[in-house]
């Protein structure tokens, strides 16, 4: 699973998640917070089984802080006929979602963002790129040692 897709809020919050994610997820989709608090995490079940486990796997005082901030912030949302979400006007509000929004996906997760806020996140160049990609001693593809 991967790209981006713009879609809009209707009226009573829900989203409508595009076939090509829908195929990747779960009748149920848990919605929490991102590390950093500028979008949603969204996650099917055996990926969310993955992170709560991961995190429960932390020492305590760690693994507590964290299942407070993700796991006591997360709704699960189930996705109805229509291939639709209902997210939570809390954590809409929280992240800034109020129509328009860029759903990311990544290999293990969706990102659900702010279209704005994305569109200002999403302008990375080539050097910082480079940078993280060295930083973090990832070879480009096709790369030899």
């Amino acid at each position: 699973m991967s790209g981006s897709y713009d879609h809009t809020l209707d009226g009573k919050g829900r989203l409508t998640l595009p076939a090509r994610v829908r195929e990747n997820m779960t009748a149920v989709i848990h919605v929490t917070n991102s590390y950093d608090g500028k979008c949603l995490y969204a996650f099917s079940d055996k990926e969310w089984e993955d992170f709560t486990n991961h995190i429960a796997d932390a020492d305590f005082e760690l693994s507590t802080m964290l299942e407070e901030y993700f796991l006591g912030n997360s709704m699960d949302c189930e996705v109805d006929g229509n291939g639709r979400i209902l997210i939570p006007q809390k954590l809409r509000e929280k992240v800034g979602i109020s129509k328009d929004v860029t759903i990311v996906a990544l290999s293990h997760r969706l990102e659900l963002w702010d279209t704005d806020k994305w569109n200002e996140r999403n302008t990375f160049d080539a050097d910082t790129i480079i940078g993280a990609m060295k930083a973090g001693k990832i070879k480009f593809y096709g790369q030899q040692s």
